[in-house]
């Protein structure tokens, strides 16, 4: 199956973008200790606090926008080697040392017109890939897959991973742990077009 051949590369180019860009950052080991109070993803209620999302992200080449806090860029990069585009949110200030506040998010066209992204399937593909406290999520009313704490390196050893599919395409957002109240708030806004 092709979309698998996606996935894996997906996922080595979405290490290697962010082994580049946080490469001058220190491991956080006391993040590990802390993986467990990330294990629920809550998608079905509105943002905490909707007053600090102000600013509107809308990508139109894929049909999505979501909304983002003042105070955060966001920045389109395309990586036609791998055929994707990687959408960064990052803010320009940090909340903790070390540790960037934002995610990014990769995306790719498929072949297969997957129904959802499942745990079982991306076992399948990639076996090595730690996946925990996994929780079936809806993205925007259409987009499905699979929300889960993995332990990627580039993070700092405890990721928060989102990926779902809509439209044969592949969403896959990674980013530390720690971020995943922020991951929750600009998810619960995110809308697809037509």
């Amino acid at each position: 199956m092709k979309w698998r051949i996606y996935l894996v590369t997906v996922f080595v180019a979405l290490l290697i973008v962010v082994w580049f860009q946080y490469s001058h950052l220190k491991k956080n080991v006391s993040q590990i200790s802390e993986a467990s109070s990330y294990s629920s993803l809550s998608l079905s209620e509105p943002p905490t606090d909707s007053s600090v999302l102000t600013e509107s992200y809308n990508n139109k080449t894929y049909d999505f926008s979501f909304r983002y806090p003042n105070g955060f860029t966001v920045s389109l990069v395309n990586d036609p080697e791998n055929n994707q585009d990687i959408v960064v949110l990052q803010s320009v200030s940090s909340s903790k040392p070390g540790i960037p506040l934002g995610f990014q998010i990769s995306i790719q066209t498929i072949d297969e017109d997957i129904p959802a992204v499942t745990v079982e399937m991306i076992k399948r593909d990639l076996p090595d890939l730690v996946i925990n406290s996994p929780q079936d999520v809806v993205i925007g009313n259409r987009g499905k897959g699979v929300a889960f704490i993995s332990d990627d390196s580039a993070f700092g050893g405890v990721s928060r991973e989102v990926w779902f599919v809509y439209r044969k395409r592949l969403y896959q957002i990674s980013t530390y742990a720690s971020n995943d109240s922020l991951v929750q708030s600009v998810l619960k806004t995110w809308q697809f077009g037509k």
